[in-house]
Parts: C-alpha cells; sequence; structure tokens
C-alpha cells in the first residue's frame, strides 16, 4: 500500500465520520394561553435561573470510535454512542431565554396581575433551579473501504434510534407578603420530547430539547398555580354562591361539568351536563394540559367553569357540596378532587353513555 492509498483511505473515513452540523438554536416558542382565573388577584417575581447543569451538556457529546481496522488498502470502522446537544445547539443565550420563556408561561396562565423579574417586590417570588437539558440520539456507525489502484469502495450501516429531549426544572415558591420570602412549595418537574430518527443534525436535537424545556414550564405554570391556590384560596361568599346555584336549578338553567383522562393521559373527555335531568349537553375532547386530573378513564367532577377558565379549590368543594345532595361524588384516592358515580338511587337516573363514548379510548 503506498502513502497515496493510505491518505485516500483515511480521508474517505475522516469524510464518513465527520461531525454532525451545529446550528445555533434557541428557546423561544409560542405560549398556550390557559385562563385559569377570572379576576387575577396576586403577583409574583421571577429570578434569573440557576444553572447546574453537568458538564457533559454543556459542552455535548457525540458516538466514539469502539472498533479500528486498518490492514493494506482495507480499512473498518465501528462508532457508537450518544449524540448530545450543547449550549449552543440549545441556544447561545440559554439563561436569559429560559427566563423569558418562564415569565411568558406564568403571564399567558392570566392568573397574576403582574408577572416581574429580578427582585421587584410582589406577592411571591419563584426560583427555578436547572438541572437537566440536553437533546439526544443513540447512533451506532459502521464503515467499510477499500482503496486500489483505479478504485475505491465504501459501506456504510447506520443504526439511528429516536431523538429525545429532556429538561428538569428544580421550581421553589416563596411568600413576601409579610415582608419576608417565606418558602412554602417545592417540586422538581420533568419536561419531555420524543421524535424520530433524523439526519446527522445538532439542530433536530436542539429542536427536541426546546420541546422537552416548554413540556416542563407548561407543567410548571399548573402547579405553580395550584399550588398558590391551596396555599393561599381566594375568599369565596358561600351563602351567596349556593344561592346562585339554587336559582339556577330552580330556573332549570343549573350545568355542571365532568371528565376523564384518556387511557394514554393524552386527552381529556368532558362532559356538559344539566343538574336537573342528569341529560349530556355537551361533548367535547380536550389536550389535557390545564384540564387532567385523575386516574384514566375515570369520570372527575371538573374544576372547569363553562367559560374555561378553573375554579379555586373553595368553590370547587362548595359545588360538589351542593351537587352531592342529588349525585353521588366521591374523594376516594384525593382529597382535593371528586369522583363522579352518576345520580344518587332514588333520582332520575343519568342516561347511559352511548357506545361511542363508553368504548372511548384515544381521540
Amino acid at each position: 500500500m503506498t502513502f497515496k492509498h493510505l491518505g485516500a483511505l483515511l480521508a474517505t473515513l475522516s469524510l464518513l465520520t465527520s461531525c454532525a452540523k451545529l446550528v445555533p438554536g434557541t428557546l423561544i416558542h409560542p405560549v398556550q394561553s390557559l385562563p385559569l382565573a377570572q379576576k387575577p388577584r396576586v403577583s409574583i417575581t421571577v429570578y434569573p435561573p440557576t444553572d447546574m447543569r453537568p458538564q457533559i451538556e454543556r459542552t455535548g457529546d457525540q458516538p466514539r470510535v469502539s472498533a479500528f481496522v486498518i490492514l493494506i488498502a482495507f480499512a473498518y470502522l465501528k462508532k457508537r454512542g450518544n449524540w448530545v446537544t450543547n449550549d449552543l445547539a440549545l441556544s447561545p443565550a440559554l439563561r436569559y431565554e429560559l427566563d423569558k420563556m418562564t415569565r411568558a408561561h406564568l403571564q399567558g396562565s392570566r392568573f397574576f396581575k403582574r408577572v416581574a423579574s429580578g427582585r421587584a417586590k410582589t406577592d411571591f417570588l419563584l426560583t427555578v433551579d436547572l438541572l437537566h437539558l440536553y437533546g439526544t440520539q443513540y447512533q451506532a456507525k459502521t464503515i467499510t473501504a477499500s482503496v486500489g489502484e483505479n478504485s475505491r469502495s465504501t459501506t456504510v450501516a447506520t443504526a439511528a434510534f429516536g431523538v429525545y429531549g429532556n429538561a428538569v426544572m428544580r421550581y421553589r415558591l416563596y411568600d413576601q407578603r409579610g415582608g419576608k420570602a417565606q418558602l412554602f412549595w417545592e417540586r422538581v418537574i420533568l419536561g419531555t420530547a420524543q421524535q424520530g430518527p433524523t439526519g446527522k443534525s445538532m439542530k433536530h436535537y436542539g429542536l427536541a430539547a426546546t420541546a422537552a424545556a416548554r413540556d416542563s414550564l407548561a407543567k410548571m405554570t399548573l402547579a405553580v398555580t395550584d399550588a398558590i391556590e391551596r396555599y393561599a384560596p381566594p375568599p369565596l361568599d358561600h351563602e351567596a354562591f349556593v344561592a346562585g346555584l339554587k336559582k339556577e336549578q330552580a330556573d332549570g338553567n343549573l350545568v355542571f361539568l365532568v371528565q376523564r383522562l384518556s387511557s394514554d393521559r393524552s386527552a381529556t373527555e368532558i362532559l356538559t351536563l344539566h343538574h336537573n335531568t342528569g341529560r349530556v349537553l355537551g361533548h367535547r375532547i380536550a389536550q389535557t394540559l390545564g384540564t387532567g386530573f385523575g386516574r384514566p378513564l375515570e369520570w372527575m367532577l371538573s374544576r372547569q367553569r363553562l367559560d374555561g377558565t378553573r375554579m379555586p379549590y373553595p368553590e370547587y368543594a362548595a359545588l360538589a357540596s351542593y351537587l352531592a345532595r342529588e349525585y353521588d361524588l366521591r374523594r376516594v384516592d384525593d382529597i382535593y378532587h371528586y369522583h363522579f358515580c352518576g345520580k344518587k338511587r332514588g333520582g332520575p337516573s343519568t342516561p347511559r353513555a352511548s357506545a361511542a363514548s363508553a368504548a372511548w379510548k384515544r381521540p
């Protein structure tokens, strides 16, 4: 084998094992509006996130050579391992964009009358610790190359698996209304994303990481607003609320919602029921985000109002107490939510579910 052949062989291997194309990414994404409150009443400050990711998620990683053989004019190379995004593939302005999107998700909930940043004086304070954020794909590649006087042949076999994005963030809520920040809630929330095998480009891995961050932030919005409602529930004039329900019942206009999760928790089936007759007046299937709770395929009394906003727990409990006079509502494994089991014995029974609804598993 001449040096000319060796050079051609090495050049071929170098070309076939080149790194994935680096494309600057971004965490900026559209935010789904969730009308979680009729009247925003509290304010919140979001501290800039603390980056606590391990070094490998900052610098990235790629498949490595696991076997290499070169004989005369023949070469065999095997590479396998994970592609892992680095800071450039995620975003050159990672902390800034994550801070911006955290506030955007909280503003989109329409739960807060003000969402501030830095050290602004507000009712509550939210801190964010970024524990993990990356896109990854496992690949295994085998390359066989040979070079002759007037010929060159290569064989490449690549096994590329799905692309995954993972985001793990720790959130802490503090009450600042007394002048001193007091911790009352902490949770680690995982965001995930998945897509099929793609070409060798860091852009796809970065997109998966962005989708995972979006998933984590959306879950955070629901968890944070729910924690504040439990910790500092809005006042409820119970007598006036019950009086309103009685008037609606007397006029024949009282309706309420029940719901159940699909078998894979990806969607929520929601029914509108007429209180006096138990008839189903409406049916729709919505994305689970912002609506789902309970175990799959079990009917629950919904916390949604007809206008789409979410009931605070005092109002939800008062509604359940009023409905329980005629309907069978049970708190089996969740002290905050009620299972819906239809009309009580002795009253007019609710109509049977249709065959399509009874067999409903997935939208």
